[in-house]
């Protein structure tokens, strides 16, 4: 009983996450250039990925950019959806660990962001859609750098946050 409570549990925070990524990036872009623009549901993707660890940030954060995505454009975005992934699995599991010093999940969560994003979800557009790679690397460091920046501000925000988790 205690285990079916718990998985419950899981799902519904997980759940919420994801409705409050979705609300916040919807609601809360910030356009810096061209199509580039700060995704504030980052903010919830690492305060998820601080108090919940690595499967629930990773929930969150490629099931939110999925859903971000099908209800702004209607397409299915692959290499964000992985990109998401691969952060919430190396932020969650850095959080999972604590103990760190907040300087050190800032370049931690500026380490997955690079590589979720500039690397994986480069690589996959790239493939996907033949784009020369030295057309895409430009905005994708861009675009990573202010996705690194607004994590980091909910990596730095998480343990000022009161969350009280109940087992």
């Amino acid at each position: 009983m205690i285990k079916k409570r718990e998985s419950l549990r899981t799902i519904c925070v997980t759940a919420l996450g994801i409705a409050l990524y979705v609300a916040l990036s919807m609601t809360a872009k910030i356009p810096v250039i061209g199509h580039s623009s700060l995704d504030l549901g980052y903010i919830v993707f690492a305060v998820y990925c601080y108090y919940f660890g690595s499967i629930v940030g990773m929930a969150v954060g490629s099931i939110g950019c999925l859903f971000v995505s099908l209800l702004t454009t209607g397409w299915i975005p692959l290499g964000w959806i992985a990109g998401n992934m691969i952060i919430g699995l190396i932020v969650g599991r850095v959080e999972e660990n604590s103990g760190l010093s907040t300087i050190k999940r800032i370049i931690a969560v500026s380490f997955a962001v690079f590589i979720g994003i500039f690397c994986v979800k480069t690589a996959i557009e790239c493939a996907l859609y033949s784009i020369p790679l030295a057309v895409k690397a430009p905005k994708s460091a861009l675009v990573s750098v202010m996705d690194a920046v607004v994590m980091s501000i909910g990596t730095w925000l998480a343990p000022k946050i009161p969350v009280q988790l109940r087992r």
